[in-house]
């Protein structure tokens, strides 16, 4: 692994979508501290594994999760793409999971179901697994900021102001063109 390799060339590499909302931007100068640390990363959202490969990369001493439904692209065919050096959990993100009871993880990424009420329902559930302290971060991507969409987006604010955390929201729409390219990020104190 070339640690001197950019996250951007990382995401553009690896083929995840990361790269069409450039969240490069955002990830990048929150995470490089963390990048030869033993982080603990769940990502919500797998599709068919191209942004855990790209995680992994950055992070090669982390240990990479991945919770989906696994309705789009089958487990077995993630799996075959991935191999062994992952944790696949099948599951809904929005409801509790045995298969992550009793774990703790630095880095939380939700590229999941982009309603704004399962982002909610997600980050309720998986506030508790965000272990405190410096480096920890919770991140909602694809956020719609679209106006059709704003009192939605109103109702996931509540949810994130309500928690005993820190959060940003850091918008990308102007660069991309796109609604959706907004990430919020939270730190638990």
């Amino acid at each position: 692994m070339d640690s001197k390799k950019t996250l951007k060339s990382i995401f553009r590499d690896s083929r995840s979508l990361k790269i069409v909302h450039n969240y490069s931007k955002v990830y990048a100068p929150l995470l490089e501290d963390s990048r030869l640390l033993p982080v603990r990363l769940l990502e919500v959202g797998v599709l068919e594994g191209f942004s855990l490969i790209a995680w992994a990369e950055f992070f090669p001493e982390g240990e990479i999760t991945g919770l989906d439904t696994f309705e789009r692209v089958s487990l077995l065919d993630v799996k075959k793409r991935l191999g062994d050096s992952f944790r696949l959990v099948q599951g809904d993100s929005s409801k509790p999971s045995p298969l992550l009871e009793g774990s703790e993880f630095d880095i939380i990424i939700d590229d999941g179901d982009h309603s704004f009420e399962s982002q909610l329902a997600t980050l309720e559930t998986l506030w508790p697994l965000l272990r405190r302290g410096e480096g920890s971060r919770y991140f909602i991507e694809d956020v719609n900021l679209a106006k059709s969409r704003q009192p939605a987006y109103e109702q996931l604010l509540l949810g994130v102001k309500s928690l005993d955390g820190d959060f940003i929201r850091h918008d990308l729409t102007s660069q991309t063109g796109r609604p959706d390219s907004c990430i919020i990020s939270l730190h638990k104190d």
